[in-house]
């Protein structure tokens, strides 16, 4: 199975799948995780009944008994997998995903599949905004285009307005099953030192994740002294606040930044100064 698989998932996705009944919850999940063992990658699926996943994955296809045995599944609880003393501490479990890409990396595996049903947040009175920063942070794990994060959100436990940063801390959203073609992946965001590269749409959907992914490397170019470097020639659309920032970004780095981008792109950042910026270049070459 081709890595856009029919559940729509590459490696350097993270997503937010918004769930409002239990039978799209296990469509969903089965489909991602039947996905990753197709793929031949290391699949996780955090659920608060494992036992019954598992079944409910035997029902519908899944191979579940030998990917269990041979270790490239496993179903952990919530409790394992985010909580320290019943609270969730968003840096353990950035560090603990990283853990686990480790792991699968010296295993052989070249991808880790991770989905989670977030519903346990609401049980465990964990509020919108602290979901909306373990999900920003959760951005630092994807970028390096090994790791493929979905987490499902019940729409039946959040009001639209604790749901909103929830889902703009994530580079895609997917309100339906199966989902649009549209929706599979809105924006993925991919890092390798001090470039990124941006493949989809940018706009304000998933604004809070590109606006933390550019701000790490806009840090950590600062520390090192050199330019950052974006790479947006794969971008299908970005609207004007993502040109504000690439181009407010390119002022506040000592090396400035360095820019290959559509025409459409790069006429927005013109209209905005970026013309007469200095410190605003543009390549012709990917990176």
């Amino acid at each position: 199975m081709s890595r856009a698989s029919a559940a729509g998932f590459e490696l350097g996705d993270h997503v937010c799948w918004c769930i409002d009944d239990p039978v799209s919850r296990l469509g969903m999940a089965a489909a991602f995780v039947a996905a990753g063992l197709g793929a031949g990658d290391r699949v996780v699926w955090c659920t608060a009944a494992p036992l019954a996943a598992a079944a409910g994955l035997r029902e519908l296809g899944v191979a579940v008994a030998a990917a269990l045995d041979a270790g490239q599944l496993s179903l952990p609880s919530p409790a394992e997998w985010y909580l320290e003393d019943g609270k969730l501490i968003a840096e353990a479990v950035v560090r603990k995903l990283a853990s686990e890409v480790a792991d699968a990396r010296a295993a052989g595996y070249s991808g880790l599949w991770a989905i989670a049903d977030m519903s346990w947040a609401h049980r465990a009175g964990v509020g919108a905004d602290a979901l909306a920063r373990y999900e920003l942070l959760l951005n630092r794990a994807v970028v390096g285009g090994f790791v493929t994060l979905a987490c499902q959100y019940d729409r039946r436990l959040l009001r639209h307005r604790q749901l909103r940063p929830i889902t703009m801390a994530h580079p895609g959203t997917i309100y339906q099953w199966p989902p649009s073609d549209t929706e599979r992946s809105l924006l993925r965001i991919l890092r390798d030192g001090p470039v990124l590269r941006l493949i989809g749409d940018s706009d304000l959907s998933n604004r809070l994740a590109l606006h933390f992914c550019v701000a790490e490397l806009r840090d950590d170019c600062t520390v090192s002294g050199v330019p950052m470097m974006i790479d947006a020639s794969a971008l299908r659309f970005a609207d004007g606040a993502t040109a504000n920032l690439m181009l407010q970004s390119a002022r506040t780095v000592p090396g400035g930044l360095i820019m290959h981008c559509s025409p459409q792109l790069r006429s927005t950042l013109d209209l905005l100064g970026g013309a007469a910026e200095p410190s605003l270049l543009y390549s012709d070459h990917t990176t």
